[in-house]
C-alpha cells in the first residue's frame, strides 16, 4: 500500500480512528471503546486503543509496519506525565518513533482552515476550550477533569441531573421529570439506589455522561429543572469562550468559534443554547459546527510530521 496516515480521536466514551492516503482521501474508519486512561485505567485504555487500530488497519488492508505516521489525539493527555504514560504504551507496540501525541481539542483545531482567531469548544464526556490567534499562540481554558472542572460537559449535565433528582426527593428542590427519566436510563428502580450506583461504578464518568441526552430530552419536554441545568451549562461554556477571546485580544472583532464534541454535535437544543450565550457575550463571533471530525484532524497532523 502507498503511504498512509492514521489519526485517532480518543475520549472517555469512545474512540474513533481513520486512515488517510497521501491525497487526504479516507481509506478506512473504525470506532472502539474509551481510551482516556484517567477514566479507564491505562491497561484497559491500551487494550481498547490497539483493538481499534487492529480493526482499522485490517479494513484499510495494511499493517502497523506500513503506516507512515500516527497521530493520537487523546482526551486526558495534557501534561508531561500523561505523555510519558501513553508514550510507554506506544513504545511497547513499536510505533512511538512514528507517532505524535496531542490533545483532542488540538485535533479539532487542525481541521479549521482560518488564518484569523479561532476558538474551539469541545463538550463531550468532558469539556475544554482552546483559542488560537493569528500568530499561532494558544490559550487553553478548562479541561481539568470531571472532579475539578469539565463545566458544560456531558458529565456535568448528567451529574447535575442526578443532583436535581436527589434534591427533589428530599424536598430541597422542585419536582422534576428527571427522576423517572434518569432512573430508567440507569436501570434503577428507586431514588435511594442512585447513591450506591454512582459510587459503586468503576466507569462512573462514562455512565454519568451517558445520562446527558436524557437530561436534554427532559428539557425539550419543558421540564424546569432540566432546562435550568442546560442554561447554566451553556452559560459556563460561554464564559470560558469569553476568557479565551480576552486572552487572544479578540473580544471586539470577528472570531470563528467551532462547537464540537458529542453533546454539542448530537443535540440541537444544547447547541442552540450555547451558541446564543456565546453570541450574547461576543456579538462579533461566527459560531459554526466543525467541518471534519477530530480523528480527521489527527490524521492531518500525522501527515504534517
Amino acid at each position: 500500500m502507498a503511504r498512509c496516515f492514521v489519526g485517532v480521536d480518543g475520549g472517555s466514551s469512545e474512540t474513533t480512528g481513520i486512515v488517510l492516503d497521501e491525497a487526504k482521501g479516507l481509506v478506512a474508519r473504525a470506532v472502539g471503546g474509551p481510551t482516556n486512561y484517567h477514566a479507564a485505567d491505562l491497561e484497559r485504555a491500551e487494550a481498547h486503543l490497539f483493538e481499534l487500530i487492529g480493526r482499522l488497519l485490517e479494513k484499510a488492508g495494511t499493517t502497523a509496519g506500513h503506516v507512515t505516521h500516527f497521530c493520537f489525539a487523546l482526551s486526558g493527555v495534557s501534561r508531561e506525565a500523561d505523555r510519558r504514560a501513553i508514550g510507554g504504551v506506544l513504545d511497547r507496540h513499536g510505533i512511538l518513533e512514528r507517532s505524535a501525541l496531542v490533545s483532542d481539542v488540538e485535533a479539532v483545531m487542525a481541521t479549521v482552515d482560518d488564518d484569523g482567531p479561532v476558538i474551539v469548544v469541545i463538550a463531550g464526556t468532558g469539556s475544554v476550550v482552546l483559542g488560537r490567534d493569528e500568530q499561532g499562540r494558544l490559550c487553553k481554558v478548562g479541561g481539568n477533569g470531571h472532579l475539578l472542572d469539565d463545566g458544560g460537559s456531558g458529565y456535568d449535565i448528567g451529574v447535575s441531573g442526578l443532583r436535581a433528582v436527589l434534591e427533589a426527593s428530599d424536598g430541597r428542590g422542585p419536582t422534576t421529570q428527571l427522576a423517572e427519566t434518569l432512573l430508567a436510563a440507569a436501570g434503577l428502580g428507586a431514588v435511594n439506589e442512585i447513591v450506591p450506583w454512582f459510587y459503586g461504578s468503576s466507569d462512573r464518568k462514562r455512565y454519568v455522561a451517558g445520562l446527558a441526552p436524557r437530561v436534554i430530552e427532559t428539557a425539550t419536554n419543558g421540564d424546569g429543572p432540566a432546562t435550568a441545568i442546560l442554561q447554566r451549562a451553556a452559560e459556563e461554556l460561554a464564559q470560558w469562550v469569553r476568557v479565551a477571546a480576552a486572552a487572544l485580544s479578540a473580544t471586539d472583532r470577528g472570531v470563528r468559534i467551532v462547537l464540537a464534541g458529542g453533546v454539542l454535535e448530537h443535540s440541537d437544543l444544547y447547541h442552540r443554547l450555547v451558541k446564543e450565550r456565546i453570541e450574547d457575550e461576543l456579538p462579533h463571533t461566527r459560531v459554526v459546527r466543525p467541518d471534519h471530525e477530530a480523528a480527521y484532524g489527527a490524521a492531518l497532523l500525522a501527515m504534517a510530521r
